[in-house]
């Protein structure tokens, strides 16, 4: 039994010999091998073939020593198997893989053996990405800064392409260089490090030659992985000088020819209606911040700062006619206006929930004086201003807690969105259920610190996921 255990392992070990020899030249040059990598653009978790096609007609006669594997091409199983190609039998060595992760791999050289003799492959590539499913899609805030809303034939003007929340962009501007209309010339100019550093992506100077209306469409570009979304811009030229309105600036068409235009508001007709000169100049001023923000293309943070001061300004009520016409140029009909009563029902509340302590309280003593003796008068009267104390803090705590309008103690339970899927999971890759528009305001339900959970506040009531970066809290 000894002896045919010896001899099975013997011929076990000599069946093995020509899988180890090391790879060697020979006279004829080997047979010829051709490298079919399938899929051509692999992909992580998903199947990955590299075959080995190798003009010998007998698989049992081809031995191929094989390269250590890196660890993030995890290997699944080799198959060996006769093929017919070009009227002749191949023998195809197929190496099965499994990326775990994305990246640039390249696996050293097979050693082809067999009865023609021995060659060696050039090193293989694989340039692993992700499924598209996966990508990541970013929604990062794009505008177009510094463009004048009106010019007039001949003139020139600078403006930039402003990507916000990502520093310096590695692509070079033509990366974002967009097709340039008939009738005008768009250069690109270069960009100092300062503006690189806060977001430029490209800066352009833009001569009209011919009058109407210069328009740049909205595009999608995709790096890395992201989701570039370009708004589109749109400049009125003119055969002739025309004057300007006070902080008239180019702004993000969100839809198409939208009327994107502040809504205009005279305070002297609503004069009689505010109590106050110093609270007149006070609405004056959010006003103008308001139009500030909006001629610069911040719909979101334009409308986040009427509707905190409409819930928070005690002249409010003049700023909701102008924030709902606002939203509705950014087609957003039907939203929730903010409640303005809601501190003084907590107030009053409050003061009624004092009371009933109070009264409650001392209720209870008078039924527990008889429980007591005459000689600890002195502790009833430490007891009773010990309650007390603790009824007043209590009644602020629970006042504050009411009132707060943090959602987590994180942040604010209300904000406004920029133009943003909402997805049913945390995740870049969850389901897409809609898109909330440019200024949607939502009330924050959960806060992750990345993610949010979120309902829109109108008719509505949408509901989901969006990233934390797209939300504007007030």
């Amino acid at each position: 039994m000894m002896k045919k255990s010896v001899g099975l392992c013997i011929t076990i070990f000599m069946l093995m010999i020509p899988n180890v020899l090391p790879a060697q030249d020979t006279d004829n040059g080997g047979p010829e091998v051709i490298v079919e990598i399938s899929p051509e653009m692999p992909t992580t978790g998903a199947p990955c073939a590299v075959t080995l096609l190798i003009d010998h007609p007998l698989p049992d006669e081809v031995s191929v020593i094989a390269p250590p594997f890196i660890p993030s091409l995890f290997f699944d199983r080799l198959v060996k198997s006769p093929r017919a190609a070009e009227e002749r039998v191949w023998t195809a060595v197929e190496y099965r893989f499994i990326p775990n992760s994305r990246g640039l791999f390249i696996l050293e050289p097979f050693t082809i053996i067999c009865p023609s003799g021995t060659i060696r492959t050039n090193p293989v590539v694989l340039d692993v990405g992700i499924p598209a499913e996966q990508q990541k899609t970013v929604s990062l805030r794009i505008v177009w800064e510094g463009a004048p809303s009106q010019m007039t034939t001949g003139g020139a003007a600078a403006f930039a392409l402003r990507i916000n929340g990502m520093g310096s962009w590695p692509p070079g501007g033509q990366f974002f260089m967009p097709e340039v209309p008939r009738g005008a010339i768009l250069e690109s100019l270069p960009l100092t490090a300062e503006e690189r550093a806060g977001g430029i992506a490209i800066k352009l100077n833009f001569i009209p030659m011919e009058s109407g209306v210069f328009s740049l469409p909205a595009r999608v570009l995709s790096y890395e992985g992201l989701r570039l979304e370009i708004p589109g811009l749109r400049i009125r030229v003119n055969d002739s000088p025309a004057v300007e309105e006070p902080d008239a600036q180019a702004v993000t068409v969100p839809d198409g020819d939208a009327d994107v235009r502040f809504p205009d508001f005279d305070f002297a007709a609503a004069e009689k209606n505010i109590t106050s000169k110093t609270r007149r100049r006070q609405c004056e001023t959010i006003y103008d911040t308001a139009r500030d923000l909006w001629g610069r293309g911040l719909y979101a943070r334009a409308l986040a700062e009427l509707r905190r001061n409409e819930r928070d300004h005690p002249a409010g009520a003049l700023l909701q006619p102008i924030r709902r016409e606002a939203e509705e140029k950014l087609g957003l009909f039907n939203t929730e206006n903010e409640n303005r009563d809601r501190r003084k029902l907590l107030m009053f509340f409050t003061i009624f929930l004092f009371l009933f302590v109070i009264i409650s309280l001392f209720v209870c003593l008078f039924f527990l004086r008889h429980f007591f003796r005459k000689r600890a008068v002195s502790n009833r009267k430490l007891i009773v201003f010990f309650s007390a104390i603790l009824a007043v803090l209590g009644l602020f705590c629970l006042f504050r807690l009411m009132n707060s309008r943090g959602v987590n103690g994180k942040s604010s339970r209300f904000g406004v969105t920029h133009k943003t899927p909402v997805r049913r999971t945390a995740d870049y890759a969850g389901e897409e259920y809609f898109i909330f528009r440019e200024g949607q305001p939502v009330i924050i339900l959960h806060n992750s610190s990345t993610w949010l959970n979120v309902r829109a506040n109108d008719a509505s009531g949408g509901s989901g996921w969006i990233p934390a970066d797209a939300v504007i809290f007030y």
